[in-house]
């Protein structure tokens, strides 16, 4: 899969956990690092929140390619259906120098 897909997923669980349980990861380190990335799904799904297990089973198939049968609701369809309509036109260079460049 695209890593900007990946990225987009990753940034949803991040929010997720930061406005709901008050826990940041690091976005980065999740789409680099397997052990990193199977731990952040474990504490989302550990949670019992559905928008937290849709999310964490979505990463899981972007990043080892399994899929999960978890129901998705609307919203998080639209949601991905919209970033990957969005994402399939951008140069995957320039999204990585946009995005770092904006946080500073």
């Amino acid at each position: 899969m695209s890593e900007s897909a990946k990225l987009a997923v990753a940034g949803l669980i991040s929010v997720a956990l930061r406005r709901k349980l008050n826990r940041v990861i690091d976005v980065e380190w999740l789409l680099h690092n397997d052990d990193y990335a199977r731990e952040v799904m474990r504490i989302a799904r550990k949670q019992e929140m559905p928008e937290l297990s849709q999310y964490a089973a979505r990463m899981d198939e972007l990043i080892f390619g399994k899929a999960i049968a978890v129901q998705s609701a609307p919203v998080v369809q639209d949601t991905m259906r919209k970033s990957t309509v969005v994402n399939d036109g951008e140069d995957e260079v320039g999204i990585e120098n946009q995005y770092i460049g904006a946080l500073r």
